[in-house]
């Protein structure tokens, strides 16, 4: 799960402007790990333009952890929260030790109870250190497990590999399929899958549902116009992502597939509703959501460290700095960087006759070091194929 800013011009924001008294966070997501025991090499942690994760403790403290959820109860109380999303992420998060993350849900859950707003936790892992100790305090907590893997072993995993340059994909599985068949299997919340357009769609699609997971979010890479995509030799019109995603719509429909595939979801709702306010739409990609660092400061959406180096760090901290004060702060940077919503990206996504519904997707995707984020997605034409293909299922053409 990686949920990012709204902006404050956004439609579905509190209010207007920069002020912080309107807006409201209501999802944290903790880096309790700044290290992990793989090496992807697509990671927008560590293989990409981002190099900060160096600085990081590896673990991050009681004292951080507890202080965050104090600045987060501080901030919520009396705002009118619906619901709460707390996120354990990393680096790999299951290195900090079932103890600790024990200790950490614990306290979040005590701290937060008497705002009497429902509290969900997930934890997003890849999967190599799931047992039974781990689960029991998931279980214990009410946590959801989002695991990550990216298809068939021996094919969908050769870039997730751990730092003896290995794949992982074998591995995981074993602990997938012991978690599904074991009494912890309730705790599996989704896979995150990104896309491999060498990989076979359907295949991949059949290995994941394989899991008996209900949900599987299939994410395009973190690639922007400085460091794009690599295309099979045959695309010659920049649709092969499109065509992949379009061939697993095709595939779920057609055999009325029990898993939820969320970007498909998102981009259904899009056409239907004409408008792309959906968590992985490009204008509404910003949502009420706030990442804490490892050390304890407050950081902008992670995945834009595909972009630049540094570019999500905001100079303010859990020690020295409310939420409040990040929200002041986020509307100044969202403005800095052209992420004003509507009027962000390039003309031609405004003349684009999908743009209510795309919006220019995923902001990482739309970076260009001479203009930041102002460009169409550097998936444009994969995205315009997917949108038009599915409109034409779903219109019965």
């Amino acid at each position: 799960m990686e949920p990012a800013l709204l902006t404050s011009d956004h439609p579905l924001s509190d209010a207007q402007g920069g002020d912080a008294p309107g807006r409201m966070i209501d999802t944290l997501i903790f880096k309790v790990a700044s290290r992990c025991n793989m090496n992807c090499r697509y990671c927008y942690m560590y293989n990409l333009a981002d190099t900060t994760w160096k600085l990081q403790p590896r673990f991050m403290s009681d004292e951080v952890f507890s202080t965050a959820i104090g600045r987060w109860r501080d901030h919520v109380r009396g705002r009118g929260a619906k619901h709460l999303h707390l996120v354990l992420h990393g680096g790999e998060p299951l290195l900090a030790g079932p103890d600790r993350l024990d200790r950490w849900m614990t306290l979040a859950r005590r701290e937060l109870d008497d705002l009497e707003v429902p509290l969900s936790i997930g934890i997003q892992t890849n999967g190599l250190l799931i047992g039974d100790e781990s689960c029991e305090v998931f279980d214990r907590h009410g946590a959801a497990i989002g695991v990550s893997i990216d298809g068939v072993p021996g094919k969908g995993d050769l870039l997730r590999i751990d730092h003896a340059g290995r794949p992982t994909g074998s591995r995981v599985e074993a602990r997938l399929r012991w978690l599904v068949s074991s009494r912890w299997r309730h705790t599996l919340g989704g896979i995150l899958s990104v896309v491999n357009v060498e990989c076979d769609p359907i295949e991949t699609m059949e290995y994941v549902m394989s899991f008996g997971s209900s949900t599987c979010d299939f994410r395009l890479p973190l690639c922007n116009h400085d460091s794009p995509p690599s295309r099979p030799g045959w695309d010659t019109d920049g649709t092969s992502y499109g065509r992949w995603l379009a061939r697993v719509f095709d595939h779920a429909i057609e055999n009325d597939v029990p898993c939820r595939v969320r970007i498909l979801d998102a981009v259904i709702n899009a056409g239907v509703n004409r408008h792309a306010y959906q968590s992985l739409i490009g204008n509404s990609e910003l949502s009420r959501a706030c990442v804490i660092e490892t050390d304890g400061s407050y950081e902008f959406t992670d995945n834009l460290k595909s972009a630049r180096e540094g570019i999500t760090k905001t100079g303010l901290s859990v020690a020295r700095h409310t939420l409040d004060d990040y929200c002041r702060h986020a509307g100044a940077w969202s403005e800095q960087y052209g992420l004003g919503g509507m009027d962000s990206p390039a003309r031609r996504c405004r003349d684009c006759p999908v743009w209510n519904q795309c919006g220019g997707f995923y902001y990482a995707n739309r970076f260009r070091s001479a203009n930041a984020f102002a460009n169409e997605s550097v998936f444009c034409s994969d995205l315009r194929y997917l949108f038009d293909h599915v409109r034409a299922r779903i219109q019965g053409r």
